[in-house]
């Protein structure tokens, strides 16, 4: 019987770390290295995409122009110099909060956004059921936002058991004259949303949603003029 215990245990530790195996890839247009992770069938990305060839105010991309131009905005960073914004310690942390056109073509070569469905599969695959995937707002079941989530950078912390290491990098939030938003920055340190690469209808894409209160995942469709961070998965 203690044989049989030793066994199980020394399998799932395995299948743990194979879970948690890091490797890097280097993005050939800026030099940039990320950690990359292999979750069942799937390759993400374990840190956010940094890819930044320019950069807004969040005061800057109207709804209407987020349509068809791309934006690219850094937590908590109001100015327009690139070089400036890649020295923030947001930068640094997070990574780039890019509107949906942006994000949409962003990813290196050999990457790209993933799809509400790639997400889905991801979920099921930490445990969500099937029926559960599908619904939207906060799903619960299987914790997968505490399993996805780091372990350090949260009020309330993650497991991170598959190593995707998820952070709280917040996001961009359009203007919105009627209420008196001039464009700026929510939840930085407090919650995480990605971009998925599926239409939810014109000008609504979905997304997913992590945050400091619950365990679960919240899938829900948003206005593409918002700025989200972005894990890219490998083709």
């Amino acid at each position: 019987m203690k044989s049989l215990y030793l066994s199980l245990f020394f399998s799932l530790f395995l299948g743990a770390s194979k879970a948690q195996k890091l490797q890097t890839f280097t993005d050939p247009r800026d030099n940039h290295t990320y950690k990359i992770v292999t979750i069942g069938n799937q390759t993400w990305m374990a840190e956010n995409l940094a890819y930044l060839p320019r950069v807004s105010s969040p005061a800057a991309g109207t709804d209407e122009e987020a349509l068809s131009k791309p934006f690219y905005y850094v937590a908590g960073y109001h100015g327009e110099d690139t070089s400036t914004a890649k020295k923030s310690e947001n930068y640094k942390k997070y990574g780039v909060l890019y509107n949906y056109v942006a994000a949409k073509a962003s990813c290196p070569p050999g990457w790209h956004l993933p799809s509400d469905e790639e997400w889905k599969a991801l979920e099921r695959h930490l445990g969500m059921p099937a029926a559960q995937a599908n619904e939207t707002m906060f799903r619960n079941e299987g914790m997968v936002g505490y399993k996805l989530k780091g372990v350090t950078g949260w009020p309330t912390k993650g497991s991170n058991q598959f190593g995707f290491a998820a952070l709280p990098g917040g996001f961009r939030y359009g203007i919105n004259p009627g209420v008196g938003n001039k464009g700026g920055f929510g939840y930085v340190g407090a919650e995480a949303f990605f971009w998925t690469s599926t239409v939810y209808r014109e000008g609504i894409v979905y997304r997913r949603q992590l945050t400091s209160e619950s365990k679960g995942i919240v899938r829900f469709p948003q206005m593409v003029s918002h700025g989200y961070s972005v894990r890219c998965i490998k083709d």
